[in-house]
């Protein structure tokens, strides 16, 4: 069995290196009241969560639309249901003879 040359090891430790330092480590997640205190990164963040389906599920997400919902004074009032792209109705069948 061959011993590996010094430049086979520098090589593979440099890719090692570059991939770990290029890895994005997500932040732990803000509160509500960070959320609250910061409007334009909570802009952001809503951007981003209504971008992708998959971002709605992490707590950032969920943080951050709660703090949309705790700075709305008229969160407290009735509002009707959201339609969220619901097919519009066809038009109507004609009645048979």
């Amino acid at each position: 069995m061959s011993r590996p040359n010094t430049l086979s090891v520098f090589a593979l430790s440099a890719f090692t290196l570059y991939v770990t330092a290029c890895t994005k480590v997500e932040d732990a997640p803000r509160t509500v009241e960070w959320w609250s205190e910061h409007k334009k990164e909570l802009g952001e963040k809503l951007a981003w969560c209504k971008a992708d389906e998959a971002h709605r599920a992490t707590i950032d997400c969920a943080n951050a639309s709660r703090a949309v919902l705790s700075t709305d004074d008229t969160a407290h009032q009735y509002k009707p249901p959201m339609d969220w792209g619901s097919p519009a109705p066809g038009p109507p069948t004609p009645a048979k003879p």
